[in-house]
């Protein structure tokens, strides 16, 4: 058979015997792309022309292509990997067609090497995750500037007011100078909560995330972190319910699971405000769990597993503000622990987090 005509065709051609998976014939640009000459290449099976790796699957592809290369397109478009002669790989695109002649039947394969476009593709990928990088960093430090705008404003008002009452005639009422002083304290812990939330992020990206397990009562940090929440559950008109037992002891980062606790009861009053939240710890022998229920507005199904990734959010920051990193900061603590956290929601009728926590974490 003679296939000269396919020097006429501007890609590499191989031919190959439909019955044995021979190299019946190169084109002149198949000999260069692959580095075999002709001679050398002909009589081999055209796996040679197949990276190792794919060479099991490629021949039952062939054979199923001959067997009934009806049902395939006939300009077959598969992104594969050539070999050249010496063993060096290149990305291809391989197009099949089947060619009927003096009663027997070839498969015509046109092989393309699209290095070049998918350095393209590659560079294009690379400039869109650079883009939403930034878009992600503008938006990040726009929030985080507004985030951290309110405290320090709240801060320089109390401090100027107390500068000013120092330097009037008589004193004032001890009442109204300890108010001051327990707001300047309310908004220094909320900036110190701030800035650990902005360390966390590079610890976490990083892959350092430490664990500290000392023995601890879990009861024990939801009590301490109640108090701790008391004005700001006030502030929101949140009633809170505590329902746990006497003790829960267990081996965990304390500073940890107080960021857990404080993150998750401080989305309740965000997002439940003037509802009560509930906080509940209970266990058995092998695992702790602390949950944290709220009746606000709840979170749609589809949203469910996206809040906990990094910088997300499903209501407005105009209403609700926050890095939207907090959820994703207490799935990465708790999964440091070896635990898990799930959510289940009824979005208008509020949300449970569920924190299930071995009850002996090892450091990490």
């Amino acid at each position: 058979m003679d296939f000269a005509f396919l020097e006429l065709v501007p890609d590499a051609m191989v031919v190959v015997d439909s019955e044995d998976g021979r190299i019946t014939h190169l084109n002149s640009l198949a000999e260069k792309l692959f580095g075999w000459s002709a001679a050398e290449a002909v009589g081999q099976p055209v796996e040679i022309l197949v990276p190792a790796r794919f060479r099991e699957t490629h021949e039952a592809d062939r054979r199923g292509y001959s067997a009934a290369p009806g049902v395939r397109p006939m300009a077959l478009g598969r992104d594969l990997s050539g070999l050249r002669k010496g063993g060096k790989q290149f990305p291809a695109e391989i197009s099949l067609a089947p060619l009927h002649t003096e009663g027997k039947v070839f498969v015509v394969a046109g092989v393309r090497d699209v290095t070049e476009r998918k350095s393209i593709e590659r560079r294009a990928q690379l400039y869109e995750k650079a883009r939403d990088d930034v878009r992600l960093r503008d938006e990040f430090l726009s929030i985080a500037s507004h985030e951290f705008k309110t405290p320090i404003a709240a801060l320089t008002l109390q401090t100027q007011m107390l500068l000013r009452s120092m330097g009037q005639s008589g004193d004032q009422p001890l009442s109204k100078q300890r108010a001051r002083v327990e707001s300047i304290h309310s908004q220094s812990v909320r900036l110190a909560r701030l800035v650990q939330g902005l360390l966390d992020i590079t610890q976490i990206t990083a892959g350092r995330l430490i664990l500290r397990p000392e023995r601890v009562d879990l009861v024990a940090i939801v009590r301490d972190a109640a108090a701790r929440w008391k004005e700001t559950l006030a502030r929101a008109n949140c009633v809170l319910r505590m329902r746990v037992p006497q003790s829960i002891p267990g081996r965990w980062d304390r500073m940890r699971l107080e960021q857990v606790i404080d993150n998750l009861v401080g989305n309740a009053a965000k997002y439940g405000a003037g509802k009560p939240v509930e906080v509940a710890a209970e266990a058995d022998e092998t695992t702790a769990h602390i949950v944290v229920r709220d009746e606000g507005i709840g979170i749609a199904p589809e949203d469910q597993q996206r809040i906990f990734k990094r910088f997300e959010r499903t209501a407005s920051t105009h209403h609700y503000g926050g890095f939207g990193l907090g959820l994703w900061i207490v799935r990465n603590i708790v999964e440091a622990h070896g635990g898990e956290i799930r959510v289940s929601s009824d979005p208008g009728h509020g949300s449970t987090f569920d924190v299930m926590l071995p009850r002996e974490a090892h450091a990490a």
